[in-house]
């Protein structure tokens, strides 16, 4: 559905609007494959958009939570405990190059 609506060209206004937010924005279809990837997450993870979009969401992930991080992400999809959705977290991330930032 996600894949299907910033493909519309109703929603390139959409579109637009996250492409200018100062957050990083990262959507994921129902396999965990990055489908739309903003400027700002590109900022923020080193990676570009064309690198990103199609991989698994878990290589934004520090690696000692991406081994289980799909099966985090299909519970809660599946009804399991909300644990992360709708809260906020500080966590220490990996960029491209390794730099870890907080």
């Amino acid at each position: 559905m996600i894949k299907n609506f910033f493909k519309s060209n109703e929603n390139d206004y959409y579109r637009a609007v996250l492409d200018q937010a100062i957050d990083a924005v990262i959507s994921i279809n129902t396999q965990n494959l990055i489908t739309y990837y903003n400027p700002a997450a590109q900022k923020l993870f080193g990676y570009t958009a064309a690198e990103a979009i199609g991989k698994n969401v878990k290589m934004l992930v520090p690696p000692e939570h991406a081994g289980p991080h799909d099966n985090y992400v299909n519970a809660n999809r599946n009804g399991g405990p909300d644990k992360i959705v709708g809260t906020s977290r500080n966590i220490q991330i990996v960029t491209r190059n390794g730099e870890k930032r907080w």
